[in-house]
């Protein structure tokens, strides 16, 4: 029986030679590495080559100096804090905050604070209804659809009645604002097919209140044609881009030859976010964060996040207070975000975050916001910048995605992260930016 040697001691060798089996190394073999693997071999080949039987790993106890003791590497650990420099000596100045704010809402006086439609109105107001009617009326016509009604100009539209088409009725503002009205119940109450809105009991009457305000026939239609947008004769489709070609455009040609992937929801979209800035002034405590609208159809500009609530739909960039959207950017799996203005030291990740905090409420003197932030969005160059604008933030980071992350805080995590007394607290200023470990 021949058993590899190497990394035993003496004692263990001889038991190792004399004995049939390996009972006598773990007996025996107490001063030694954490692990050796033995090979052992019973017979030999034709060649006189040993033939391996068996593979055993000995695991054997090490009391010598190799292994460091639980009181050094406690004392390794207290002797690296104590090199850094106390929290309390860093010298650095933060931003001066002021006095705390609340948001500020922004509202006529005449409004009925207790009523959600008064609420409501306030984002979705009377002139965008009536450019939705305008619109949806306006689609309607071009393509084809039989109209009656009283037209824009003032003059009654009366076509011929046709077997297979049903008439159109000139909608309004007041008939839409039930059909949104409806869609917001759905909402609220999902069912698997629209036409089961509409169904009646015969005993009780209908199911949903739907059926009491609008049929399901002038439903579907006003879900037919529906239209945002301003309706223009040019039905050529927009030119379609390689990926190639978009890297290579400055952001302006973006804008300029793109803007239309949410034209369709241009304008109710900009008078909507108009609305959202106008009725408020935010707090001293702010953020900016992604949001996603949800969309199962086929569309390139829509995006995908596994992990997230919602799995694929819409990103958008958003600046929030307390659940309250104050402004927002558009952002597309193709285009990016093409609302950026340029910015020579910030990455388009970065710039979304600096152009949003931009449009923030001018403060008097001596007061500011604080933007927090997650470690999608963390970065010494956009704080610097932030804090120039008089703008604090604060946030989590990620030490590969910041070049400028200290090295002795990555060192604190990968070396003492676990052995650091509770509440421990390192600080290193870099740039007009304080780091936190």
């Amino acid at each position: 029986m021949i058993i590899p040697e190497a990394g035993l001691p003496e004692s263990a060798r001889s038991a190792v030679v004399q004995g049939d089996s390996i009972t006598g190394v773990l007996d025996t073999a107490t001063t030694t590495v954490e692990s050796t693997t033995l090979e052992v071999y019973k017979s030999e080949d034709s060649d006189g080559n040993p033939v391996k039987k068996t593979k055993r790993k000995a695991i054997l106890k090490n009391t010598t100096s190799q292994r460091k003791t639980v009181a050094q590497k406690r004392s390794e650990t207290v002797d690296f804090i104590q090199n850094l420099q106390d929290v309390q000596s860093v010298d650095f100045q933060l931003l001066e905050e002021g006095p705390r704010r609340a948001p500020q809402p922004i509202y006529p006086a005449e409004t009925e604070l207790d009523s959600p439609y008064a609420l409501f109105s306030l984002f979705w107001t009377p002139e965008m209804f009536e450019v939705l009617a305008t619109n949806t009326n306006a689609y309607a016509l071009k393509e084809g659809a039989v109209a009656r009604g009283i037209g824009g100009n003032g003059v009654r539209r009366c076509c011929e009645d046709t077997m297979n088409q049903r008439i159109w009725y000139i909608t309004n503002a007041n008939e839409l604002r039930v059909y949104i009205g409806i869609l917001l119940y759905m909402s609220l109450h999902p069912e698997g097919e629209v036409a089961t809105y509409w169904h009646r009991d015969i005993q009780t009457g209908p199911n949903h209140t739907p059926a009491l305000y609008m049929s399901l026939v002038r439903f579907t239609q006003l879900q037919r044609f529906l239209h945002i947008a301003p309706v223009t004769g040019d039905d050529v489709p927009p030119q379609e881009y390689t990926a190639d070609e978009i890297e290579q455009m400055t952001p302006a040609q973006r804008r300029e030859v793109d803007k239309v992937w949410w034209g369709k929801i241009e304008p109710l979209v900009s008078m909507f976010r108009e609305n959202c800035k106008s009725h408020i002034i935010p707090g001293s405590n702010v953020a900016v964060d992604e949001m996603m609208v949800r969309f199962h159809g086929r569309s390139k500009h829509t995006t995908k996040m596994p992990n997230k609530p919602i799995l694929k739909g819409y990103k958008i960039w958003a600046l929030c207070e307390q659940g309250y959207l104050y402004n927002f950017m558009h952002y597309s799996r193709l285009w990016k975000t093409v609302e950026l203005p340029e910015h020579l030291s910030l990455t388009n990740m970065h710039n979304v975050v600096f152009t949003l905090a931009r449009t923030l409420p001018r403060l008097p003197e001596g007061q500011t916001y604080t933007l927090f932030l997650d470690n999608l969005f963390t970065n010494t160059v956009l704080f610097r910048e932030l804090r120039a604008e008089g703008i604090g933030a604060c946030g989590t980071t990620r030490p590969h995605l910041s070049p400028d992350f200290p090295q002795v805080l990555k060192e604190l995590k990968e070396l003492y992260g676990e052995k650091l007394p509770w509440g421990s607290l390192v600080a290193v200023p870099v740039d007009q930016v304080l780091y936190l470990g």
